[in-house]
């Protein structure tokens, strides 16, 4: 029994080492029978379910990828960009909600190049291309391999009615260096969809908005959080309040919120916080911080679920005046 347990593991590493082994040759995807653009290089690396940093977040991720990298895939012509188109079939739901983070896996093939700088960028577009740019957030960088999450500069309120691209941007192929592919995909059929899930373009001789769909099959790792429809409105006075209003189609629940007051001359009441049991479509609800005792100009942070607003002011004892 004891002889056949050293077999079974020596089996075990023999076949972990053959798999390494042999993922190191590039390939022309083994899975389909399309063949690949000149400047498109993929490679075997690994079929697995890696940790997603997305499921102990409070938002909800819109994504096809099923979370497995199969495959990653670089160009000779960078900068690389892919994308992933959302329509009115996967927004309805989330009309008047916004997106709020994006988050995509990146590879590392080589590992003299561990790091690349990255832009995110969501457009409004249609069927086949982006048309106006609402976010573009540059120089992002990343380090190793895994998820990397980002949240945007603007949130995007959501149109459920208009399609959505959600665009990554990857300084990547340095010259100096070869075999860079950075950008990983998940070749399961079911998350290939035509028109959505796999959008990609280099810069080589193309405007930025010229996209075309990978010659593969199934999707980026790739996705786009969307956070609770809510604004928050800060308000002086006697203390703070805030303006809580639900922005969306339905109603809210469990809404934790908070107050941070920064000023060097808070002697009460710097922090506060409770939660919003419900708040119906279009309702508003005001949460307030009475007692607070200080001197001086404060900055105000106020957080309602994923959402904050910031304002500065001028504590006069019990009283915060001049809020902008």
């Amino acid at each position: 029994m004891k002889n056949r347990k050293n077999i079974l593991k020596i089996g075990s590493v023999l076949l972990l080492a053959t798999i390494l082994i042999t993922s190191t040759v590039s390939v022309a995807n083994t899975r389909d029978s399309t063949t690949l653009a000149s400047d498109v290089e993929t490679k075997e690396i690994w079929l697995g379910y890696p940790t997603e940093p997305q499921n102990t977040n409070a938002e909800t991720w819109l994504y096809y990828d099923d979370g497995s990298k199969e495959t990653s895939v670089g160009t000779s012509y960078p900068p690389l960009f892919i994308a992933i188109r959302l329509t009115p079939m996967e927004l309805a739901t989330y009309d008047g909600y916004r997106f709020v983070k994006t988050s995509w896996y990146q590879v590392v093939t080589n590992t003299s190049i561990s790091n690349h700088t990255y832009d995110a960028k969501i457009w409004e577009g249609n069927a086949t291309e982006p048309i106006t740019l609402l976010v573009n957030d540059t120089n992002l960088t990343a380090d190793g391999e895994g998820w990397k999450e980002h949240t945007l500069s603007t949130p995007v309120i959501i149109d459920g009615t208009k399609d959505y691209w959600i665009v990554i941007k990857c300084y990547a192929y340095d010259t100096t260096h070869y075999y860079d592919l950075p950008m990983a995909w998940d070749t399961n059929a079911t998350s290939n969809k035509p028109q959505k899930s796999k959008w990609y373009h280099h810069s080589h001789d193309h405007p930025e908005t010229d996209f075309e769909e990978l010659p593969l099959n199934g999707a980026w790792l790739l996705r786009v959080a969307v956070g609770e429809p809510i604004e928050i409105t800060i308000n002086g006075g006697f203390g703070v309040s805030a303006i809580i209003t639900n922005t969306g189609p339905t109603t809210l629940t469990d809404i934790p919120w908070s107050f941070t007051l920064n000023g060097s001359l808070i002697f009460f009441g710097q922090t506060k916080s409770g939660t919003i049991e419900t708040l119906a479509a279009g309702e508003s609800i005001t949460v307030r911080d009475f007692l607070i005792i200080g001197l001086g100009k404060t900055g105000i942070a106020v957080k309602a679920g994923d959402a904050e607003e910031e304002a500065s002011g001028f504590i006069l004892l019990v009283f915060v005046v001049g809020v902008t």
